[in-house]
C-alpha cells in the first residue's frame, strides 16, 4: 500500500482494515477474482486457512486487555430490494461476526447517514462523514470494515522532555515540530546494514508502534524498494532490550487513500471487473465491485496512541450486463398458486373465474377432518363427508404410483405433498376459483395413519410420503410442525392437530401417547350426547387456530354418533419480505375462459428483481414472505387460457424443480391480489 503512494507524501493506512473487507469480499468470490485475493491477504493460503487465522485474529483483538481499547467491526449494508445467499450471509456473521442489515438505498442520504453512524460509533468519533450518498448510490450493497485502537505507553514520555527540533524531509526540506525524547532508556531495538528498528510497547506489551528508520538521511524511498513483508518480520524478530537515546516526531496524520488503484497495482484485478465472480454472494445480478475507500488517521503523544481507520467496497452491478432484458409476468389469464415453506405446500390454490363481488387471491384458513364411526371404516352418510369421501378417494387412487429411480427422503417428501395437492386440485370443477391445503389433509391423515393397520396404513403412507418407512414419515412431519410452529421473522403460522373422542369409547393409550409425542396433538374426551356443546367445543378449537378465519364448520349431524373426529387446523399470516407500493394497483382484464373477461385490480411493479423460473408451458414467480424460506409461488401457464391442460400435464418432480432455485429475474409484475402487503390463509 505504501509502494503505491507517492513518495513525498505523509501518510498512513491500515492494510487490517483493508484485509479484513477484504475477506468479506473473498467469502463471497469463486474463481480467479478468489484467487487474486486469497494470494494478496494471505501469500495463496487455503480458504479454511484465511477462515481460521482472520477470524481468530478479529477475536484476539477484541479481547479486552490490560489499558488498551480496541475494535474490529465488519459489516455488509445491502440494499433491502438486493437478497444474497443465505450461506453467504451465515458466514460471514459465524466467521468474521459481521453485521448483515438491509436498508433502502433509494433514500441515499438516510442510508449513508446509518452506515456512517456504524463507522463514527466504532471509531469513537474519529472518522465522520466518510460515507457519502454518491457512494451509496447505484450500490446494491456496501462492504465495510472499520477498526479503532487507543492505548498508553508501557513506557509514557515526559511532557516536560518534549522539545522543538528540526525534522528534515529531504535535503532541500526541513521544518520545526515538536518531538518527543527519553535519555538512557532500555528499550527493544533491532537493525541491519540498511535500517534501524524502534519498537515501543503499550500497556498490553502484544502491541508494540514500531518505527523503521533508515541509516541514508534520505533514503526512504529506497528503502521502500528494499523493504518485504518477510524483511520487517525478520527484524521484529531480532529486537532486542538497548540502551538507548531516543527522540522522534509527535504523529498527527489523517489520510484519505486511492484503495482502488493500490489494489489492482497489486494484482487485483479480477474483482473490480464485469467478469468478477461474486456469484458466492449472489447469483444474481452480475456483481462487481466499483468502489473501493479507505480513509486512516493516527495520533502518538507523549501518553500514548489513538488511531482509527475505515475500509469501504461498493458492490454493484456490473456495467457490461447494462441494462437486463425486463421480462413481464402479467397474471392476467387462470393460474395455479403455491405458498411453501422449505417447498412444502401449506395451500395450493387456482385463481380461474372471478365473481363480481369477489375479491381476487381471498382465500381462508384451512382445517381437515376426519370421522371415525364405531364399527365402521368409512366416513359417515352426511352429505359434507359424502362429497370429501369422494374426493379424497379420487386423489387417494390417483396418487397410488411408484416413483421412478433414486431420490432422497426429503424429496419423496415434498414431492408427495405437491403430487397430493394437485390431484386435489385436479378433482375440482375446472372453471372455479378454489384453495387447499395438502399440508393440513396430509397431517390429518398423518393421525389416522399413526393409528392404522396393514393396506390402510400402506396406502396413505404411499400417498403422504412416496412409500418410506414409518420412522421416516414420523420425523419428517414432526419436524416439520415444530419448524413452522417456530417463531420467525414476521411470520405468524400455526399447525394445530386433535383428537377429540366420543366418551362412550376408549382408544390405546400408545395411540395417545404416540399422536401427542410426535405431532403435539390435543386429545381430549367429550360427550358426544350433547352434540350441541360437543360441537361448540371442536369449533372453537378451530377458530382460535384459525384466528377466527373459519367458525362454526362443524355441524351437530357431523359429530352426531361418530366415534371421534381427527382433526388438523391450519393458520398461515406474513407480509411479504419486499411490499407492493400502495399506489401500484392498476385496473386490468382478466380472461378466464374464452368467452369471458373481467376488469379487476392488479398489484404491479415495473423493473424489480424477483425470483423466476420457466420451462417451456410454465412461468412460475416466487414471492418470499420475511422470513424467506415461506413464499407465494404463482404457477402461470403460457398458453393464455391453458390451466386446465397444465393441470394434467404438471408433476409433482416439474411443480419442485420449477420454484426450488428461481434465479433473480428483472421483472414487471402484474397479479391480481387481495392484499399488496399481507397474506392471511
Amino acid at each position: 500500500m505504501l509502494r503505491q503512494s507517492p513518495t513525498d507524501v505523509t501518510l498512513v493506512v491500515s492494510p487490517l482494515s483493508v484485509i479484513f473487507a477484504l475477506t468479506l469480499v473473498q467469502a463471497g468470490a469463486k474463481g480467479e477474482t478468489k484467487s487474486q485475493i486469497n494470494k494478496v491477504i494471505s501469500n495463496e493460503a487455503t480458504d479454511d486457512q484465511i477462515v481460521e487465522f482472520y477470524s481468530n485474529l478479529a477475536k484476539i483483538t477484541l479481547t479486552p486487555t490490560n489499558g488498551v481499547n480496541t475494535r474490529i467491526a465488519n459489516a455488509f449494508f445491502m440494499d433491502k430490494k438486493f437478497s444474497i445467499e443465505k450461506q453467504y450471509a451465515d458466514t460471514i456473521k459465524r466467521e468474521y461476526s459481521a453485521k448483515v442489515e438491509a436498508l433502502d438505498f433509494e433514500q441515499a442520504k438516510q442510508a449513508a447517514e446509518t452506515i456512517d453512524e456504524f463507522v463514527s460509533k466504532t471509531t469513537e468519533g474519529k472518522i465522520k462523514h466518510f460515507i457519502t450518498e454518491d457512494l451509496v448510490s447505484e450500490a446494491l450493497s456496501l462492504i465495510v470494515n472499520a477498526i479503532y485502537f487507543k492505548s498508553k505507553w508501557k513506557h509514557e514520555f515526559s511532557k516536560d522532555s518534549t522539545t522543538n527540533k528540526t525534522f528534515y524531509s529531504s535535503a532541500n526540506s526541513k521544518k520545526e515540530i515538536e518531538f518527543l525524547n527519553e535519555r538512557d532508556a532500555f528499550r527493544n531495538y533491532a537493525e541491519d546494514e540498511d535500517m534501524e528498528v524502534l519498537s515501543l510497547p503499550y500497556n498490553d506489551k502484544s502491541y508494540a508502534f514500531n518505527i523503521i528508520l533508515p541509516k541514508k538521511r534520505f533514503g526512504l524511498n529506497e528503502l521502500r524498494g528494499k523493504l518485504s513483508g518477510a524483511l520487517i518480520q525478520k527484524l521484529l524478530a531480532k529486537l532486542q532490550p538497548t540502551i538507548l537515546t531516543i527522540s522522534f516526531p509527535k504523529i498527527n496524520i489523517e489520510t484519505d487513500f486511492k484503495l482502488k488503484e493500490a489494489l489492482i497495482a497489486m494484482g487485483v484485478t479480477e474483482m473490480f471487473s464485469d467478469s468478477a465472480d461474486l456469484t458466492g454472494i449472489a447469483k444474481f445480478p452480475p456483481l462487481t465491485v466499483s468502489k473501493a475507500a479507505h480513509k486512516a488517521i493516527i495520533e502518538v503523544d507523549e501518553s500514548g496512541t489513538v488511531a482509527a481507520a475505515v475500509t469501504v467496497f461498493k458492490v454493484a452491478m456490473a456495467t457490461s450486463v447494462g441494462q437486463p432484458m425486463i421480462r413481464r409476468f402479467v397474471a392476467d389469464h387462470p393460474f395455479i398458486f403455491v405458498l411453501t415453506k422449505d417447498n412444502n405446500p401449506l395451500f395450493m390454490g387456482q385463481q380461474k373465474q372471478l365473481k363480481q363481488d369477489e375479491s381476487p387471491l381471498k382465500v381462508t384458513s384451512s382445517r381437515a377432518i376426519f370421522q371415525l364411526l364405531a364399527g365402521s371404516g368409512h366416513f359417515s352418510d352426511q352429505s359434507l363427508f359424502q362429497e370429501l369421501s369422494s374426493v379424497i378417494s379420487d386423489i387417494l387412487r390417483a396418487c397410488s404410483f411408484a416413483m421412478a429411480g433414486n431420490i432422497s427422503v426429503n424429496d419423496a417428501f415434498l414431492y408427495a405433498e405437491m403430487n397430493f395437492g394437485l390431484n386435489m386440485l385436479r378433482q375440482s370443477p375446472m372453471n372455479e376459483t378454489m384453495a387447499v391445503s395438502p399440508l393440513s389433509v396430509i397431517f390429518a391423515l398423518a393421525l389416522v395413519h399413526a393409528g392404522a393397520e396393514g393396506d390402510t396404513k400402506i396406502q396413505i403412507n404411499q400417498v403422504i410420503s412416496n412409500g418410506t418407512t414409518d420412522d421416516e414419515l414420523i420425523d419428517f412431519y414432526s419436524n416439520l410442525a415444530r419448524s413452522t410452529l417456530m417463531p420467525s421473522n414476521g411470520v405468524q403460522a400455526r399447525i394445530a392437530n386433535a383428537f377429540f373422542l366420543n366418551e362412550k369409547y376408549s382408544i390405546e393409550k400408545e395411540y395417545t401417547d404416540m399422536i401427542i409425542e410426535n405431532y403435539s396433538a390435543e386429545v381430549e374426551v367429550l360427550d358426544f350426547g350433547q352434540t350441541k356443546q360437543a360441537t361448540k367445543t371442536i369449533n372453537s378449537f378451530v377458530s382460535k387456530t384459525t384466528e377466527g378465519k373459519i367458525e362454526d364448520f362443524l355441524t351437530e349431524d357431523i359429530v352426531s354418533g361418530a366415534h371421534s373426529l381427527t382433526i388438523n387446523a391450519m393458520y398461515f399470516e406474513s407480509k411479504r419480505e419486499r411490499d407492493f407500493s400502495n399506489g401500484s394497483s392498476t385496473k386490468r382484464m382478466f380472461r378466464s375462459s374464452e368467452n369471458h373477461e373481467e376488469e379487476v385490480d392488479l398489484s404491479s411493479e415495473r423493473d424489480e428483481s424477483r425470483n423466476d423460473a420457466e420451462d417451456e408451458h410454465m412461468e412460475v414467480l416466487s414471492l418470499r414472505y420475511n422470513n424467506t424460506c415461506c413464499a407465494f409461488n404463482i404457477i402461470f401457464p403460457k398458453k393464455m387460457l391453458g390451466i386446465d391442460e397444465l393441470k394434467t400435464n404438471l408433476s409433482e418432480a416439474t411443480s419442485q424443480k420449477l420454484p426450488s432455485e428461481p434465479l433473480p429475474t428483472v421483472l414487471t409484475v402484474d397479479f391480481s391480489s387481495e392484499d399488496d402487503h399481507r397474506n392471511r390463509f
